[in-house]
C-alpha cells in the first residue's frame, strides 16, 4: 500500500511541474525516502535521474525548446554542470558519517529539509515581476561561471533541480526575459541534473528498470499538468503548494530528529 502512494507521489511531483513550471522537483527525495524506503544517498541521486530526464523530455513533448535561450544554456549549464557532477562524484561520497553528530543520511535529509523550506517560502511570498522585453539579453562569463558553479554544486550534493535559484539568476544576471527563462532553466536542469547524476555512477548501483518507471510516471504526470494550464491559474495554486512544500519539510525534520530510521 505505502509503495502506492509512493507511485501516485511520483505521478503527482509531474503533475506539479506541468502546471507550475517548476518546483515538484523538490518532492522527488521525500517520496523515495519515506515511500519508498530508499536511502538518503540513493533518493538524492536517483532523484537527479528522475529531473534531469524528465526535464528534457518535458521540454520536448510540450515544444518549449523553442523558446530556449541556448547561449545562455551554454553560459550556465557548463559550470553547473561541472559543479553538479564533482558534487556528486566527491563531495557526497567524502562526507564523513557521522557529521555533526548524526549520521550522514540524516544530514542529507535535515539540509535538503531546510532547502524545501527555502523553496517554499519563495513560493508563498510574492515576487516581483521580470521586465519582459526591455532588457537587454547580456552574457557575462565572469558572474555566471561561480554563480553556476555554485547553483550546480547544491542542486547536485542535495539531488535538487535548483530550478528557483536558476531562473532568477537567468533573468538577473543575463537580462533574459520570464518567458524565456523558464524553458531555459528546464534545459540547464536537464543538463545538470544528468551530468551530476553521472558522477554517482561510480560509487553506486542504479535500478534502471526503477529509474525509468519512475521518470515514465512523471513525465505523463507532466502532460496532464501542462494540459490544465489554461484552466487553472497557476499563480493562484503556487502559495498552496508552497505550503504544502513547507509542511513536509517540517515533517521530515521532526521525523528525523524524534524517530530517526
Amino acid at each position: 500500500m505505502i509503495e502506492v502512494f509512493g507511485w501516485l507521489g511520483v505521478f503527482a511531483v509531474g503533475f506539479v511541474l506541468g502546471l507550475l513550471g517548476g518546483g515538484g522537483s523538490i518532492l522527488i527525495v521525500p517520496v523515495l525516502v519515506y515511500l519508498f524506503g530508499q536511502s538518503a544517498q540513493q533518493s538524492t541521486g536517483l532523484s537527479l535521474f528522475v529531473v534531469g530526464l524528465s526535464s528534457a523530455i518535458g521540454l520536448v513533448l510540450s515544444k518549449q525548446y523553442k523558446q530556449v535561450d541556448w547561449s545562455s544554456v551554454v553560459a550556465f549549464a557548463i559550470p553547473s554542470s561541472i559543479g553538479a557532477f564533482l558534487a556528486r562524484r566527491f563531495l557526497v561520497p567524502l562526507t564523513p558519517d557521522p557529521v555533526l553528530g548524526i549520521s550522514k543520511d540524516m544530514f542529507l535529509l535535515i539540509a535538503f529539509a531546510l532547502l524545501m523550506l527555502i523553496v517554499g517560502a519563495k513560493m508563498i511570498l510574492p515576487t516581483a515581476n521580470a521586465t519582459e522585453s526591455r532588457q537587454e539579453k547580456t552574457t557575462r562569463p565572469l558572474t555566471t561561471t561561480p554563480v553556476g558553479f555554485t547553483v550546480g554544486s547544491l542542486a547536485g550534493y542535495l539531488g535538487a533541480g535548483g530550478g528557483f535559484l536558476i531562473v532568477p539568476a537567468l533573468t538577473q544576471i543575463l537580462k533574459v526575459s520570464i518567458k524565456v527563462a523558464i524553458p531555459t532553466s528546464l534545459a540547464i536542469i536537464a543538463a545538470q541534473s544528468l551530468v551530476g547524476f553521472a558522477g554517482t555512477l561510480s560509487h553506486s548501483t542504479t535500478d534502471w528498470i526503477f529509474a525509468l518507471t519512475l521518470t515514465g510516471l512523471s513525465v505523463v504526470g507532466t502532460l496532464f499538468g501542462s494540459r490544465l494550464k489554461e484552466r487553472i491559474a497557476p499563480e493562484k495554486l503556487k502559495p498552496i503548494f508552497g505550503g504544502f512544500v513547507i509542511v513536509v519539510a517540517l515533517f521530515m525534520i521532526s521525523k528525523e530528529f524524534l524517530f530517526p530510521r
